[in-house]
């Protein structure tokens, strides 16, 4: 299930996944739980974000990805996608120029108008989120190892941090990545306040 809120905190934007159903629902509601809009059933069931000014792009079931108005009125289409996978994990730079999104697995950054698409980065790592800096110029990127399942003991291995310019394309942000356009985060964490590698599974950079 993913739940986002809009800029001006005022709707939230909800997609329900069941198995029963085989795909998203999304809905978008008011504070007090009024339906304001169904994404699905005008035929968007796929990713969905938020601009900085209100407005909403999402995903149908044939790729395409579609910009709406502050009233849920459809704008344009974007651009379209083919498999194996559709964009998830949608997300808007803070200037609203940009979006951020994975799409067959790896993370991408795009135009609003759909231009400039390119893989941001590369490695044998599972990248597993992404955020934007304040200023739209970088992503904060996470990425662990494939086989490395989140046990309930919790001692997987913990997704290291990485900082790539939004620009750049194919960068390597492994585990011994030595990519100078990867910054590896780090925090005075360990022993004697020595600098350590840092990990989250979930980023977001304020």
């Amino acid at each position: 299930m993913a739940i986002k809120l809009s800029p001006d905190g005022e709707y939230i934007a909800t997609g329900l996944f069941r198995y029963e159903w085989g795909k998203a629902h999304i809905i978008v509601e008011d504070s007090n739980g009024n339906l304001l809009f169904d994404f699905t059933a005008a035929g968007f069931n796929g990713s969905f974000g938020w601009l900085p000014d209100g407005r909403m792009v999402a995903a149908d079931a044939n790729g395409w990805l579609t910009l709406f108005d502050r009233g849920f009125n459809q704008i344009r289409r974007i651009r379209q996608f083919s498999g194996p996978s559709l964009p998830g994990g949608m997300q808007a730079s803070p200037d609203g120029s940009r979006l951020v999104f994975f799409w067959n697995g790896r993370i991408h950054v795009m135009n609003l108008d759909g231009s400039s698409l390119h893989q941001v980065a590369t490695s044998d790592l599972w990248e597993s989120g992404a955020a934007w800096s304040p200023d739209s110029k970088y992503l904060v990127i996470t990425g662990a190892d494939h086989d490395s399942t989140v046990s309930a003991q919790g001692n997987a291995p913990c997704p290291e941090l990485h900082i790539v310019n939004a620009d750049e394309s194919m960068v390597d942000v492994g585990y011994s990545s030595r990519d100078p356009r990867s910054f590896e985060v780090k925090g005075a964490t360990g022993r004697n306040g020595e600098l350590l590698a840092l990990c989250a599974r979930r980023v977001s950079w304020r």
